[in-house]
């Protein structure tokens, strides 16, 4: 019986992992709606791995040793998981932030649902969504500063990408990030003149 059981419950787990992992296939809507091509658009697990890589880059810039980085890592990683099932919306789309986060908070109970910690991992993502500690705050930084890395980078490709630069300072303000955006804002800057 017992066998049955964690087959069954295997099986639903590696459900969820390939349903998860459709994210590698899913195009970031932001910049297909900014006009760069589907064969150049970053997948949303593109940037997951990117704002998950940015953690131990830029931990020791940070020097915040009472932070949980384990915990930052973690929700680096899970923080777009939900947009496995519901895609990835942005303000274009018309949704309002009440309706994207219901939609994307019942997604994230049926991807983990099959999950031992399940608990657990709704609470890593819940954590990132309401912003409800420095890690958290930290990591929507890091989303951020992901975003406009890529951006940058998309820019030096050719785009025109000026509106995705607008307004940041105010998400690094009294941030430990914010040397680091200001020095890619001064690069665009220099590259501009």
């Amino acid at each position: 019986m017992t066998a049955t059981l964690q087959n069954t419950s295997l099986t639903g787990i590696l459900n969820s992992i390939q349903q998860i992992y459709q994210l590698k296939a899913q195009h970031r809507s932001g910049w297909l709606q900014s006009g760069i091509a589907a064969g150049e658009v970053e997948s949303v697990a593109a940037h997951s791995f990117g704002v998950a890589l940015l953690v131990p880059l830029i931990q020791s810039l940070v020097n915040r040793p009472e932070l949980d980085w384990s915990r930052i890592q973690q929700m680096a990683l899970l923080h777009d998981i939900g947009e496995a099932i519901v895609g990835d919306i942005t303000p274009r789309d018309g949704i309002g932030r009440e309706e994207k986060y219901r939609q994307e908070r019942e997604a994230v109970h049926q991807l983990t649902r099959a999950f031992p910690n399940a608990g657990d991992l709704q609470e890593i993502w819940q954590e990132f969504e309401t912003g409800e500690s420095s890690e958290a705050g930290l990591v929507r930084q890091l989303d951020h500063l992901d975003r406009l890395i890529q951006a940058d980078l998309y820019e030096q490709a050719g785009h025109d990408l000026k509106d995705f630069f607008t307004e940041m300072d105010q998400h690094f303000s009294d941030s430990p990030l914010e040397p680091i955006f200001r020095t890619l804002m001064q690069l665009r800057a220099e590259r501009e003149q």
